[in-house]
């Protein structure tokens, strides 16, 4: 009889009841409920015969539930310190005006308390035990005591009977969003982590085989192997369940649902959940095929970009440029701005992200004084540096890997860990295998970069022009790249100028406008550090004419110096014409 008032009182606590004594006589009792002390809002009666039952109902939330009380096993586990239960003693129900709420615009959920500044959240263990507490404190800081057994634990938002499908998500503000969602009609635990999603799943399979669990994933789409959607794969798998995964607009930054109740609000929040993300078939499984109806509404997170509007995430893009123009120092500036999130030319990174860069054929002194310049110059973070990998071969004690083979791509894959760019400078030297304008021989890497895209990687390929200037070898390497970048010698170039180059986007996928207007880049080296002079190509063009003109030349000859056509040239003319006032 103790162990079924123990199981009566931890499932009374969960719903938000708190009876001053538990009777287990078949009678209607009448109680306080978490919210008002004072009241008699709740109600509960227990059937202590051969299958002990529960029954309660909260008249201040709505909710009710029916609960068989099976026997339980000692409490040998729960709370070994007893610092928990201290904590969780001395504390009062929570209030919405919490800090922390209030930020994730979410109410204080039946069952929360609080401790002096902090929530105390309850975490319950297989049998209805106080396990431990995490205290999250204003800031979101949130902690629990050293040694605690989290595992398996969980705290439950009461909804609808035992039926009814479970909800699991991580951490608590995602569960009151998708509880929220919800109508509170369903019961949701929060797993407090990504590694407790499948315990707590096996818990409450084996408690009720037949009622189906949901799996609320975060999107930890800017991390490397997305942890939060695999979990909650791994969790979905062990007990036969299912994955709902938050997905965001272009722009709109978040990893789970209550970034997105915040971002987009609750109606979103209740669509998504309706979608289910089922991860990659199994290899005996074969080939996915979804009819229109089922890939429409399939959670693809949108797109957003590494450096806007060139690279975007699973990004593939070739940089091609001839010899000496300047392409490594393009290369490592690029990885620079999106190892510390940061702006590069007419392009402007959005957040940090880890970069490997495989260099195939610099001296590694010139290297690391390419490098430390543009460090200078640039400006990034020590931890923005961290972010930026470097694969060189003079420090290596074997020759680079060839990446057009198995082998060769499997030496790097160690380091692709928590990387979102790779940078491959350059093709000649590091993808070796067959003659370039055979295109049987890009195949090996072209399948590579594919699979690379699939898992969530992009990739900056260097390259360099042939003689006609247009990329050296097939043509087959730009069909499978989102963004082509070709680096081109001004028509008034002089040696003396440097790293002078005009920058034109030969292919853009879903690139237009503004961002596809090519522009003139120089690399000026003051002896300590580099820096970018960047000149819009109209204004450049603009300079050419009106000094050619200010010297007597016909608009003929104007077009052929400047390399343009002589309608451009008349336009152009007009319009320094206008601004001049004549």
């Amino acid at each position: 009889m103790r162990d079924i008032l123990q199981v009566a009182e931890a499932e009374l606590r969960l719903a938000g009841l708190c009876p001053a004594t538990i009777q287990a006589d078949g009678r209607k009792h009448r109680c306080p409920v978490e919210g008002k002390p004072k009241g008699l809002d709740g109600e509960y009666r227990i059937y202590a015969d051969e299958r002990p039952t529960l029954v309660w109902r909260n008249y201040r939330t709505g909710q009710h539930g029916t609960k068989t009380l099976a026997q339980t096993e000692p409490q040998t586990n729960a709370d070994p310190s007893g610092r928990a239960g201290e904590v969780w003693a001395k504390a009062t129900p929570a209030a919405g005006s919490h800090p922390y709420l209030a930020r994730k615009g979410i109410p204080a959920p039946p069952g929360l308390r609080v401790n002096g500044d902090r929530l105390v959240v309850p975490a319950y263990g297989r049998h209805g035990h106080l396990q431990t507490v995490q205290m999250i404190d204003g800031e979101g800081k949130k902690l629990f005591f050293k040694g605690a057994q989290v595992k398996e634990s969980s705290f439950g938002l009461k909804g609808g009977d035992e039926s009814s499908a479970l909800y699991l998500t991580e951490g608590l503000a995602t569960g009151v969003s998708v509880w929220l969602a919800l109508e509170r009609s369903a019961e949701v635990r929060v797993c407090f982590t990504a590694g407790n999603l499948a315990p707590v799943a096996t818990v409450f399979h084996q408690k009720y085989p037949r009622r189906s669990i949901i799996i609320c994933a975060d999107n930890d789409r800017a991390t490397s192997g997305n942890p939060g959607l695999s979990k909650a794969l791994e969790a979905a798998k062990a007990v036969g369940g299912r994955v709902t995964l938050p997905t965001f607009a272009d722009g709109i930054f978040g990893t789970d649902f209550n970034d997105l109740h915040l971002a987009c609000g609750l109606e979103t929040v209740r669509q998504q959940l309706s979608i289910f993300y089922d991860g990659a078939p199994e290899d005996n499984q074969g080939l996915r095929v979804l009819n229109l109806n089922e890939f429409i509404g399939w959670p693809i997170p949108p797109r957003e970009h590494l450096l806007h509007p060139i690279l975007p995430e699973q990004g593939l893009v070739l940089l091609y440029a001839p010899r000496g123009l300047g392409k490594t120092y393009v290369a490592l500036a690029i990885g620079l701005a999106v190892a510390g999130g940061h702006h590069l030319f007419n392009w402007s990174g959005r957040a940090p992200h880890g970069i490997l860069y495989i260099d195939g054929e610099m001296p590694a002194r010139a290297m690391q004084e390419r490098v430390r310049k543009l460090v200078k110059a640039l400006g990034p973070s020590p931890e923005h540096l961290v972010n930026f990998s470097l694969i060189t071969p003079d420090i290596q004690q074997g020759p680079m890997p060839n990446l057009a083979t198995s082998e060769g791509q499997a030496a790097i894959e160690p380091y692709l860990k928590n990387t979102s760019l790779l940078i491959i400078d350059n093709i000649a030297t590091l993808c070796r295998a067959g003659r370039e304008n055979e295109s049987e021989s890009w195949l090996p890497v072209q399948g590579w970069l594919l699979d690379l895209r699939r898992r969530g990687i992009s990739v900056l390929i260097v390259h360099h022009a042939g003689k006609n200037g247009d990329q050296r070898g097939t043509s087959a390497k730009e069909d499978i790249m989102d963004t082509v970048i070709n680096l081109r010698r001004p028509k008034d170039y002089q040696a003396e100028e440097g790293a002078r180059f005009e920058v034109h986007l030969t292919k853009a996928r879903n690139l237009a406008g503004d961002g596809a207007r090519p522009f003139e880049a120089q690399l000026s080296d003051d002896g300590e550090s580099l820096l970018w002079l960047v000149k819009d190509l109209v204004d450049r063009e603009m300079e050419t004419v009106k000094t050619l003109s200010e010297q007597g030349l016909s608009v003929r000859e104007i077009a052929e110096e400047a390399g343009l056509p002589k309608s451009t040239v008349h336009r152009i003319q007009q319009k320094l014409a206008a601004e001049s006032g004549g």
